[in-house]
């Protein structure tokens, strides 16, 4: 009888991806490229554009209500993230693939018309939960990005780069909108990019089922 040498290194892995990297011999997607994909799912430019033309004290007070309640979304669904893909009964393999096929049909979406109606905001901090919780920031794409992430990088880790994509949200809000066309073409350019990183996360989710 023939027995074959125990796993060592997918044993003592000290989270998902290490077991990944054991298990199919690459590493999955690395952390900048995550980032990249939080602030392409929020898009700042995009953002900028959907708060209309507004005042500037409006726009920022608005959008840093909407910051914290869906930095709040992102912790609670991080949180939840293994229990909900059990009881999904899915691979996590098979939640990226579905992430990154939602988060490329968003991108190309977003490339296709990125100028869309500006949402109205009446000024009061209802404006901060809805539209720009939701559904501006915790859009689908960051809702099943930050469950992926989670499953694979742990909570922290998922809160620390979805609060780099909320940032800089925020940030584009406060920012002068008067070149617009500008504003346009860096919302095609960062939809671009999420196109190509949305691809790559459904072929990382392929490579390691």
């Amino acid at each position: 009888m023939k027995f074959e040498r125990p796993n060592l290194d997918r044993l003592f892995a000290k989270h998902p991806s290490d077991v990944r990297i054991a298990r199919t011999g690459h590493s999955p997607l690395n952390s900048f490229a995550l980032v990249l994909i939080a602030v392409g799912v929020v898009n700042p430019p995009q953002l900028a554009l959907r708060l209309g033309s507004h005042d500037r004290s409006k726009r920022f007070r608005s959008a840093r209500i909407g910051v914290a309640c869906a930095g709040g979304g992102v912790l609670g669904l991080a949180s939840v993230a293994h229990p909900l893909i059990d009881a999904l009964d899915v691979s996590p393999e098979t939640f990226q693939i579905a992430a990154g096929l939602v988060i490329t049909m968003v991108a190309v979406v977003d490339v296709s018309w990125p100028d869309r109606r500006p949402e109205q905001l009446v000024g009061g901090w209802r404006d901060g939960l809805v539209p720009v919780a939701y559904p501006l920031l915790l859009s689908p794409g960051l809702v099943l990005f930050s469950i992926t992430t989670a499953v694979d990088r742990g909570v922290w880790v998922t809160v620390g780069i979805g609060a780099v994509g909320l940032v800089s949200g925020l940030a584009a809000s406060a920012l002068s909108r008067e070149r617009h066309t500008l504003w346009v073409a860096a919302a095609r350019l960062l939809s671009s990019v999420l196109m190509v990183l949305g691809v790559a996360m459904v072929m990382d989710g392929i490579r390691t089922v």
